[in-house]
């Protein structure tokens, strides 16, 4: 077995200008200022082993495929994040071989602000990490010259004894512009078969005092009185062998040896393959797709970082000392800071030895093998295997070549090259936030309509967290019984792509169902960046035959087609990620019956374990998020014995897998959608703080460490009216006062009045009166059927006394004069008497033009509604309300809400200050509450509608009372009421609060792949960050409303939490609002600091920072790609046509990683020699 090694020496990399001024005055007073400019100093640290890659075997067979030879380092990387660090390092090696030599520098030099980095390596990792090491390597050999460490203590005192006899009477400048450099001094690389190995690597520090034409043309020259020359020498006498010591083996340049391995193995890889496929079609051609950032000022913002303290230095202040050469108190400035960065363009030169068995070795060779085995035996570190293809820039990793621009710019977000933790979020019906009118009421009808669309319209706000939301949904024929005209939706567009003969076609496929295939093709929507799909079934449309049995007919079917559609949407959403791709990080579930769709990601997760197959399912690592909305038990799907074999027939038994079916009663098996989906999940969210209380107590509580609260929220941009959104841009949030919000009510009436005229042919007599609405649902548990006894008290005349028993027995009052507005669809039989009533009521004549009703809702009808009613109701059985959204909108409007004390009200209604509390059962505890409402106790029924009617009586009076002593007064209560609704609701039920939660979320539901953390440990992290967060926003929408600097007592005041000083100013430095001393030295904060934003505001530990810089890569698709065969991977290399090729870059795809179990076989190192032996080459 023949063996080669090669000794490699390179000149290559880092240079640096330091430039130091020492300036001592002869006659001063003493004193002592300080102003320390990017207060981090950097000091050498341990030595430290980050990840590497150490070495690489290339394909004979595949000349995209490499497996390199990762040594883990002391970071104990593992899961996701060591696939992540390698992907990076395989990046620095593309970039290493693509970007030509002549272009690998870097220069930050204040003088130089255009030449900072060449164009294109400057687009990539590789370049904006040099230039960052750069900045580093700067900033500690300042830091390293501070006189308050030994080691600068020592410099400078030497520097005083030189010129001590200069120290007289005048003062004396010594100048000096020191460039230090990093070159490589030897890198050795052993080499065996199609494998190499980087055995040692070293790179030397050195000073260059050639600069006195750049000072001379900058116009700084100044005489130096012979210092720099003594300088310099004590300089390399003393600092450059720290910083040399911590170049090789610190942690603050580990990045730089990280960046040298993967050169290495780049510039061995050029020199020795130059007829290999990257070689000819790559290979110094500056062809970065695939390792490109997204951020292309990356560089820019190093340089300005690095130019601030270029200005002030890193250190600049004025320091009283006893010289002992002059016997005499002297006051020294000191100024430390860096100029400048250059590099020396030299290739990489390789010394091969002679090419001959262990048995044959030379001494120098001897030791260089020698050499090679202390690598392998010494580190007692895990080396991987991490195999990667390099395809070509195909979506960054995924499946498909997409044909229309703005569709590739939102694809490569869900891309492995984005670095995104992709979220996939399955929903029957949330992602129509475009169609109009028809969809309108549709989400109307389905009741998570209006909250899905605000979620998904937000939803852009989480690629701040490194998260990228894909919302995926069936396309429906029907809508709310209209068909829908998609030919006229232009914001859904076809997903067209180009085939294999470059031919541009609508992606379409088929998906195996209950022993049938069935073609489906893909359509996508861009929602404020967001990447939307929807799943469109063809059967019986690309035929032209009847569309009654397709799949996806109609939202919202029954029986067996409702289970049908959902198992094929299973099935489909799987095949769909698959064909583009995609791998998921997390899959989100909202309700039990999308079970089908975790069972079936399950499916192909096996699927490619049975088959013994190298690739993996796209879900290997995916998790699974399920969010309930639903309060009660009775209204998730469930099978049981009989109904499990018709559910078979329907769907398929792989779909209905005996894991799913709970078989502990033989004569009664029952397949339970939501358990099922919560025993898969690695976390559930609730949609309140109740609503956690009740699945953990009656909807799952097998689950219930699983079981966390997220508060749903509302867009207050969705619901605002214009007048009201007009003036919100012109004065902000805080700025609104309630006189301001009491006129725009008043206008909005007069066009809810016009609106209802114009649409459905009613209006009120007196628009100006007060207005009672409640819009929503009619469903017996919302409990509309309170109102039908107390309507015509409520619109009565003012004068006149009516009954009102619901008040008291007997009791008699005077009419409220008020108008009621009821609405929404009746979609149960309770809501249906109802509806029947409250028809009958608007025909009444003590009712007409006070009383209006609508059997429908839509988005219009909604918004006009709670942007004019002066009291919003919401009366749903206490418990039985998962969150409700409704009271929220008419907050956001500054209306006042009276609620049930239930779901989301309890998040931000404070009783008597914001709105009021209906609470029937004070006194009651919770469990015995939410237990008899789950089991339909009518007692507890009649009592709720006893009791909740005299609270409601009570609070509408009150309403009515407040806010005549306005009109008729000028009491200011009934104002000051609806500012403290319009700010109580922006603060705590505004969707990007809630979008931020969910981003939390996602972070939590990673935390078992990342740190191997349990579902238990995992909700207590978020439990505990979720309150972080809660105060981190509570502070920073408080603080916005500082418009004069602010002291803690005044925030604490705003913020109204009592929190000690400590802990307030943590969550101000964690917003990072800045601070000084004020006169009396108390903290001052500077209210023009504060963020608009609240994305500052979201919180993590430690463990979280730990991804790769955020980092986004920018790339474009091929205009031709490298031919593939129908499964998909490269032909081989002698089937490539590379005349015809067009490549722009390449992307590493990692497709496996393993332990490696035997380097040195590997290499070739026999164990069983005894020349080995007798070497001691084998230990």
């Amino acid at each position: 077995m023949k063996q080669k090694i090669s000794k490699t020496n390179a000149f290559l990399l880092i240079c640096c200008f330091l430039f130091s001024n020492l300036y001592l005055p002869s006659n001063v007073f003493a004193q002592l200022s300080a102003n320390l400019a990017q207060t981090n100093y950097l000091f050498v640290t341990p030595a430290f082993m980050p990840t590497i890659i150490k070495g690489m075997t290339i394909s004979l067979e595949n000349p995209l495929k490499f497996d390199f030879i990762v040594d883990s380092g002391e970071e104990s990387l593992s899961g996701q994040e060591f696939e992540q660090e390698s992907q990076k390092l395989i990046k620095y090696f593309l970039a290493s071989i693509t970007v030509p030599e002549s272009d690998l520098w870097v220069n930050l030099s204040p003088y130089e602000k255009n030449r900072i980095i060449a164009d294109s390596f400057g687009k990539t990792e590789m370049g904006r990490d040099l230039l960052a090491q750069d900045y580093i390597l700067k900033k500690l050999t300042a830091s390293l010259m501070l006189p308050e460490n030994e080691l600068g203590d020592n410099f400078w005192g030497k520097m005083r004894a030189k010129y001590a006899d200069k120290l007289g009477d005048k003062d004396l400048n010594m100048d000096a512009l020191n460039k230090i450099w990093i070159v490589p001094s030897k890198a050795v690389v052993y080499e065996h078969g199609t494998s190499v190995f980087v055995v040692e690597s070293h790179l030397k520090v050195m000073l260059e005092e050639e600069y006195n034409e750049m000072m001379a043309q900058e116009g700084l020259t100044k005489k130096s009185d012979g210092s720099s020359e003594s300088m310099s020498s004590l300089i390399k006498e003393l600092i450059v062998p720290e910083i040399e010591k911590e170049v090789n083996e610190g942690k603050h340049f580990a990045n730089l040896r990280q960046i040298y391995n993967s050169m290495i193995l780049a510039t061995w890889y050029k020199q020795n393959l130059k007829n290999s496929l990257l070689a000819q079609v790559y290979s110094d051609q500056n062809k970065i797709k695939g390792v490109d950032l997204k951020d292309e000022k990356a560089a820019e913002k190093i340089y300005n970082q690095y130019l601030d303290v270029f200005k002030q230095g890193v250190a600049n202040y004025i320091r009283e000392e006893y010289d002992e050469n002059t016997q005499q108190v002297l006051s020294i400035k000191y100024f430390t800071g860096g100029t400048d960065f250059d590099v020396l363009p030299e290739v990489i030169q390789k010394h091969p030895l002679s090419n001959k068995d262990t048995s044959m070795l030379s001494i120098a060779e001897i030791e260089v093998v020698r050499s090679l085995m202390e690598v392998i035996n010494s580190s007692g570190r895990q080396q991987m295997v991490v195999s990667a293809d390099m395809v070509e820039n195909l979506g960054e990793g995924l499946n498909v070549r997409v044909a229309d621009p703005e569709l590739e710019k939102l694809l490569w977000n869900y891309s492995p090259a984005s670095n995104n933790s992709v979220v996939v979020d399955e929903s029957l019906e949330a992602f129509f936030t475009h169609l109009g009118p028809i969809m309108d009421k549709t989400r109307g009808k389905g009741g998570l309509g209006f909250l899905q669309g605000e979620t998904y319209n937000n939803y852009e706000a989480l690629f701040n967290q490194g998260i990228a939301p894909l919302p995926v949904t069936p396309r429906y024929f029907t809508l709310n019984g209209a068909p829908v005209d998609w030919e006229r939706q232009v914001k859904e567009k076809p997903f067209m792509i180009y085939n294999n003969a470059g031919q541009i076609e609508h992606l379409a496929f088929n998906v195996d169902f209950n022993g049938g295939s069935y073609p489906v093709r893909i359509y996508w929507a861009n929602t404020n960046g967001v990447l939307s799909l929807a799943i469109e079934s063809m059967e019986g449309v690309s035929d032209g035959q009847d569309i009654s049995k397709n799949k996806f007919r109609t939202l919202y079917p029954s029986g067996d087609e409702q289970d049908v559609q959902m198992a094929f949407f299973a099935r489909a959403f799987v095949e769909t990620m698959k064909k583009l791709g995609i791998r998921p990080d997390i899959v989100r579930l909202s309700e039990g019956q999308l079970f089908f769709t975790s069972v079936a990601m399950d499916n192909d997760v096996n699927y490619f374990k049975n088959a013994n197959s190298s690739e993996k399912s796209v879900f290997e690592n995916t998790e699974v998020v399920f969010t309930t909305h639903t309060p009660e038990l009775a209204a998730l799907p469930k099978w049981e014995r009989w109904d499990v074999g018709h559910l078979w027939s329907l769907v398929g038994r792989d779909l209905v897998p005996d894991s799913v079916i709970d078989k502990s009663d033989p004569d009664r098996w029952v397949v339970n959608a939501a358990k099922t989906l919560a025993a898969k999940a690695i976390i559930i969210n609730s949609v309140s703080r109740e609503h956690q209380d009740v699945t953990i107590q009656e909807i799952l509580p097998d689950s219930a460490n699983k079981v966390v609260a997220i508060q749903n929220g509302s867009d207050p941009r969705q619901w605002y009216s214009p007048a009201l959104e007009a003036l919100v841009d012109e004065v902000g949030i805080h700025g609104i006062e309630g006189e301001q919000l009491f006129n725009i009510v008043k206008q909005n009436k007069q066009q809810l009045n016009e609106h209802l005229r114009k649409k459905y042919g009613k209006e009120f007599t007196d628009p100006d009166l007060m207005l009672v609405g409640l819009v929503r649902r009619l469903v017996e548990y919302k409990a509309q059927g309170m109102l039908i006894p107390m309507a015509k008290w409520i619109t009565g005349d003012k004068d006149t006394d009516y009954d009102t028993p619901w008040l008291g027995e007997g009791e008699k009052r005077k009419g409220l004069n008020s108008n009621i507005l009821i609405g929404g669809p009746s979609p149960d039989t309770a809501g249906q008497s109802w509806a029947e009533q409250f028809a009958a009521m608007e025909n009444d004549p003590a009712l007409k033009g006070k009383f209006i009703f609508i059997n429908e809702s839509d988005i219009e009808l909604m918004q006009k509604s709670v942007q004019s009613a002066d009291v919003w109701l919401v009366l749903p059985y206490l418990t039985r309300e998962a969150s409700g959204t409704s009271d929220e909108r008419a907050e956001f409007n500054g209306n006042l809400v009276i609620a049930t004390a239930t779901g989301g009200p309890l998040s931000y209604i404070t009783h008597g200050v914001n709105g009021w509390l209906i609470n029937p059962f004070k006194g009651w505890s919770q469990n015995e509450v939410i237990k008899r409402f789950q089991i339909q106790d009518q007692a507890i029924k009649d009592k709720f509608y006893a009791d909740g009617a005299r609270e409601l009586g009570q609070y509408l009076i009150e309403a009515v009372n407040l806010r005549s002593n306005y009109i008729d007064n000028g009491d200011q209560s009934w104002l000051n009421m609806m500012k403290a609704a319009f700010n109580a609701s922006h603060k705590k039920v505004s969707i990007k609060r809630m979008v931020e939660h969910y981003g939390l979320l996602f972070k939590a539901a990673l935390r078992k792949r990342k740190y191997g953390e349990s579902s238990a440990e995992i909700k207590v992290w978020f439990d505990k960050q979720q309150k972080n967060l809660d105060i981190a926003q509570d502070v920073l929408f408080e603080a916005q409303s500082m418009v004069e600097d602010f002291s803690l007592e005044d925030l604490n005041a705003k913020v109204g939490m009592g929190m000690g000083e400590d802990r307030l100013i943590e969550f101000i430095n964690l917003l990072g609002i800045e601070q000084f001393a004020g006169d009396n030295g108390e903290v001052v904060f500077k209210a023009d600091s504060v963020p608009v934003l609240a994305d500052a505001a979201v919180l993590g530990d430690e463990n979280d920072n730990k991804k790769v810089g955020g980092i986004n890569l920018n790339p474009s698709l091929l205009n031709l790609q490298i031919k593939r065969d129908d499964q998909g991977v490269p032909l081989p290399f002698s089937d490539q046509p590379l005349k015809q090729m067009n490549i722009e870059g390449f992307y590493p795809v990692i497709i496996n990683i393993q332990p490696l179990n035997s380097l040195p076989l590997l290499l070739g190192v026999d164990a069983s020699s005894e020349k080995s032996l007798e070497l001691g080459l084998v230990y």
